[in-house]
């Protein structure tokens, strides 16, 4: 009688684990994609919609994807403008994965190739700029960049919400102290005509 009682107690853990390797969850804010024998075509597989999902262990795998809006910050560029001023340009992106298939089968990680891409098209469109296009032109330069990137990635599954540049400053501190000095004189002509006008 005891000997049956310690079989049922070890049999209980076993049957456990079974019930998890066979079940999985998808979580609301997600997708899955189940591959069999590690492809789509066999029967089971495809994409998964959030809920208890059966899969079986060493014939099918599932991979989960977040469908929720990823905030990236952009590490900072050093670009040469096209009026050869050196500028350190940061950016943050917001984007999310619409094509679970495409964002599993068509790139390994879509984080990184995403945070690669936006830095690649942000060195390119702000290099054919000069200094000031930048400073004064910042939203559309942001839009124009934020079109080629989701044009890129459209093949991985991804919707580029929008990337804003945030921080643009001059790498070479001369170059700094020659800016200020040129606003400085230019305040200094513009009060100049202000007082002549009180004048008249």
């Amino acid at each position: 009688m005891l000997g049956v009682a310690r079989r049922a107690f070890r049999a209980q853990p076993t049957r456990a684990a079974l019930c998890r390797g066979f079940l999985t969850f998808v979580y609301q804010f997600q997708q899955g994609i189940v591959l069999t024998f590690g492809k789509l075509g066999f029967i089971g597989s495809g994409v998964k919609q959030p809920g208890i999902r059966i899969r079986v262990p060493l014939f099918q795998t599932i991979y989960k994807v977040d469908l929720r809006t990823r905030i990236t910050q952009l590490e900072s560029q050093d670009i040469m403008t096209s009026d050869n001023v050196s500028t350190r340009v940061s950016a943050v992106m917001y984007f999310k994965v619409v094509d679970t298939k495409a964002s599993v089968l068509n790139v390994t990680d879509v984080d990184f190739g995403m945070k690669q891409l936006a830095q690649t098209e942000l060195r390119d469109v702000l290099c054919q700029k000069d200094f000031n296009t930048i400073l004064e032109s910042r939203s559309q330069l942001s839009a124009a960049i934020t079109a080629k990137v989701e044009e890129k990635a459209r093949d991985w599954g991804v919707k580029v919400e929008h990337i804003q540049l945030k921080n643009i400053d001059l790498v070479d501190p001369a170059m700094v102290r020659a800016m200020a000095k040129q606003a400085e004189a230019t305040r200094e002509r513009t009060a100049a005509v202000i007082r002549a006008d009180g004048e008249l």
